[in-house]
């Protein structure tokens, strides 16, 4: 085998010890593995000559793709050929290499092969888990313990499914959205590809590098190429230009590097977490290891070992600067910034340093700092911990992914690690964990953990603290910036930020500039350092963009920002690359460099939320927004439905957002352009036809419209694919009153219609938890109400809404929300005065609501 450079050398065992690389075996890989009957298996070739003598025509080395066109229907059964696969490429034994091979951990498996040697292998590192890629939706590879193994073109022994053997199929399957060589895309940006063919004249193991390492797509890093095949000199630099990294020699010859460079037989999955950070090491240290634990703890990660010792890496004075130039200018934070010290120290932080250290030794599970977008509650609560870790050093702390697929879980690995110490787990943002945050925090033993976490003013008081029946927790309310915080501001811009006309400013001059922009933190720091409004500054930024390609991926990881969830590199890669004209997604990438980053979970955030939606609403072209939200769904299509059950959680999150009515409908009226969301839904009839959320959306969408006699078949059809889904029972109900009330005479299939609705909402309201936003009674006090009115059956109205009011009374203040106690009001005011205060509908003409959805105060005459 050739000698590597020392960095690509580096680059590849590093990958293979860590289990982030991606393996692609062509050919080659199973050309020395044995048939059922202990020959050699089949290469391409042997099979074309073996069906032409079967076919009764000479054998002229023509391709395979040729000969069963020319044989297959007309000279032998289809029956006959399927038995040829089944005979020649079942059961087969695994070479030896190819046995190595799979003892070391990878990230995912993909063969072009037909046969089954890799799922043979005895004594692999990892448990397999096969897919057939032509029929097999995509699976998230969460959990380093199992090795999703990928035949991207078929199984001989599943012949009903298909095969690809032409370059022709091949490309049909990549235009037709092939799911799984569209994950492949993402595993060519996210992983280490590793591609082994015997030749590269394997025409799709060379059109498929052609797609991993595009000519001219540089920053995309290394891929290598295990052949045995010869290069002339200008191959071989071609190859370096693309970032293609050539390891001459078969497989044999590469397993034997793998164990010299690991110093091992193989890289198990428990090796390779402890390479990957302080978790890992801890996890294998304390012992006892199983293969869910592997699943969880990627996605922890120890800030503190409650020995001192500190798991953040340092920063260069360099990256120092570098780094506070762009936290300031907007970049989230993170551990590195923190423990740098380059975030200045808001007047309230010292506050809410003392409220987490009297949480941290009470019993409280649950401690949340609220406040309002853009006021560094998040990076406060860092601070808070960071102090906490410096002092003394005595307590664990942990960072939980906001991908982690089970909180239970996380929760049950670390009570096995820490039995007889108290820990903090930091979790970020807690709207991520849903309706069973309550359930899984009191499955902690009381005193055992804190976790500590940040919420938006609006999600932490009507939402979140409504689910937390019975969990002893801790909230701190953090305020916008004050005049006391100036001067730590100002110095964190005279430290890090070229501003020279705020350098030249007095004192006095610079704390005017603050009180000018007493506003968003962000905000601030834009206009004084800028000398310019902060709208005008973000429109300036993103028209100055070098062209629309740039643009839709600002916008694909702008939509992602909105969600609060970000986007993986790969999500945003297929996006981007299914309406870019003509930049690479890393050029594009490069060029968005200090308005496009990594959070803390390695996904995609823009700048702000503030600096998005004044992008969005008010630059952006109504159609490149259009553009960037439809690629963004298609990327979604080749998982299996429900999608928010087959991703992982963030981008479950980000799925339901793009998908969101209110987020589309709003968005779009801003812009003058209401029909665009129901052109985005039409689009995706098919291929979400079975996924309940999609149909849900679409139909609240089409009922936010008024279009209620359209909204009805659509949401019928989300109960059709998620019967089990309240809430589309009660959006569908909802719509089911309101058509009854536009009917013009009261008939038996009106009387049909509201008696359905209203035994849908009393089952809803009956079966109901205190902690569901879901108000069944508020939608049966106002709008069956109004249909009685409207349709004259006045005693049953003011009946009706008797009951109604006791029903909603018997909720107590504290669980009632807004919108219950403003049903209440309305169904009080009927009652006393014999008229509904939310329309007149006996003629006097309609309350026209208020851009923020309440009242207008009426005008004093």
């Amino acid at each position: 085998m050739n000698e590597l450079k020392a960095e690509n050398e580096k680059i590849l065992v590093r990958a293979i010890e860590r289990g982030e690389a991606v393996l692609f075996l062509g050919a080659g890989a199973s050309a020395t593995s044995l048939s059922k009957v202990g020959k050699k298996i089949m290469q391409g070739w042997q099979l074309a000559a073996k069906l032409a003598e079967m076919g009764g025509l000479e054998y002229n080395d023509e391709p395979l793709p040729s000969v069963v066109t020319a044989v297959v229907g007309s000279r032998i059964s289809r029956e006959q050929f399927e038995a040829v696969l089944r005979e020649e490429f079942r059961h087969c034994e695994p070479s030896p290499e190819l046995n190595g091979l799979v003892k070391f951990t990878w990230a995912r498996l993909y063969t072009w092969n037909l046969d089954d040697t890799v799922t043979n292998c005895t004594d692999a590192a990892q448990r397999m888990k096969a897919f057939n890629g032509l029929i097999d939706p995509v699976v998230p590879d969460d959990n380093m313990a199992f090795l999703q193994v990928v035949h991207l073109h078929g199984e001989a022994w599943k012949p009903e499914h298909g095969y690809i053997f032409s370059e022709a199929e091949y490309n049909q399957a990549i235009s037709k959205g092939h799911p799984w060589y569209r994950q492949a895309v993402a595993d060519y940006v996210e992983k280490l590809p590793v591609f082994i063919g015997s030749k590269l004249k394997e025409p799709i193991l060379s059109m498929e590098l052609d797609r991993a390492r595009p000519r001219g797509s540089e920053g995309l890093g290394v891929a290598f190429l295990v052949t045995p095949d010869n290069f002339t000199p200008i191959q071989l630099a071609e190859f370096e230009a693309r970032g293609i990294v050539v390891v001459k020699g078969y497989l044999s010859d590469f397993v034997t590097f793998l164990k010299q460079k690991t110093n091992a037989g193989g890289v198990s999955p428990k090796s390779a977490l402890a390479t990957r950070g302080s978790m890992g090491k801890a996890l294998v240290k304390r012992g006892g290891v199983t293969a869910s634990d592997l699943g969880v703890a990627k996605h922890l990660r120890m800030i503190a070992d409650g020995e001192g010792g500190i798991s953040i890496p340092k920063l260069s004075d360099t990256e120092v600067k570098t780094t506070a130039r762009l936290f300031l200018e907007g970049k989230p934070p993170n551990w590195e910034v923190v423990f740098s010290n380059i975030p200045p120290r808001l007047d309230q932080t010292s506050s809410l340093i003392d409220q987490l250290e009297e949480s941290l030794h009470s019993d409280e599970r649950l401690f949340v700092a609220y406040g309002q977008s853009g006021s560094g509650k998040t990076t406060a609560v860092m601070q808070a911990l960071k102090q906490i870790a410096g002092n003394g050093g005595r307590i664990p702390i942990y960072e939980l992914s906001g991908n982690i697929p089970s909180l239970r879980s996380a929760i049950n690995l670390l009570a096995r690690l820490y039995p007889d110490e108290k820990i903090i787990v930091y979790f970020g943002e807690t709207f991520l964990f849903g309706d069973s945050f309550a359930e899984d925090l009191l499955s902690v033993e009381t005193g055992r953990m804190l976790f500590v976490g940040d919420a938006r003013t609006n999600e932490w008081k009507n939402h979140i603290r409504r689910r937390l029946d019975g969990v002893n927790y801790r909230s701190f309310e953090f305020q916008r910036f004050s005049p006391e915080d100036y001067e730590e501001l100002a110095k964190a811009i005279l430290s890090y930020v070229p501003a020279p006309r705020f350098h030249k400013m007095s004192p006095q001059d610079r704390i005017k500039e603050f009180d000018k922009s007493r506003s968003q933190l962000l905000i601030a720091m834009k206009e004084v350092t800028q000398s310019g409004n902060f709208r005008d500054i973000i429109a300036a930024e993103y028209i100055g963009l070098p062209d629309d390609d740039c643009r839709y991926l600002f916008l694909i990881c702008g939509v992602a920002t909105l969600a609060r969830s970000g986007i993986n590199k790969g999500l945003a890669k297929e996006a981007y690359d299914s309406i870019s004209q003509k930049r690479s997604f890393p050029s594009a990438l490069k060029e968005l460099d200090g308005i496009v980053f990594e959070d803390r979970n390695d996904r995609l955030v823009a700048r702000h939320e503030i600096y998005v939606r004044h992008v969005l609403e008010n630059v952006a072209t109504t159609e490149n927004l259009k553009s960037a939200i439809i690629s963004m769904l298609r990327a979604f299509t080749k998982f299996d439905v429900p999608v928010i059950k087959n991703v992982g959680r963030q981008d479950g999150i980000l799925f339901r957002f793009i998908l969101n009515h209110n987020f589309l409908k709003e968005t779009f009226r801003i812009k003058g352009a209401q029909a665009v969301p129901s052109d985005i839904y039409s689009r995706f009839e098919l291929e979400f036809q079975r996924d309940g959320h999609f149909w849900l959306q679409y139909g609240q969408y089409l009922s936010s419209m008024k279009r209620f006699d359209e909204a009805l078949p659509v949401l019928e059809k989300s109960i059709q694919a998620y019967p089990e889904n309240d809430f589309a029972a009660h959006a569908l109900a909802d719509v089911q009153l309101r058509v009854a009330e536009q009917a013009s005479v009261w008939n038996s299939t009106v009387v049909e219609l509201v008696g359905h609705a209203v035994s849908t909402l009393e089952n809803l309201h009956a079966n109901r938890s205190n902690r569901s936003d879901q108000y069944a009674i508020a939608t049966l006090a106002r709008f069956h109400i109004r249909v009685l009115i409207k349709h004259k059956q006045i005693d049953a109205a003011k009946e009706t809404a008797k009951i109604y009011f006791e029903e909603i009374s018997r909720i107590g203040p504290s669980l009632r929300d807004e919108q219950l106690d403003t049903a209440r009001a309305e169904l009080l005011h009927f009652l006393t005065n014999g008229k509904t205060p939310y329309e007149d509908i006996q003629g006097r003409g309609k309350t026209k609501p208020a851009r923020n959805g309440r009242r207008p105060k009426r005008k004093r005459r």
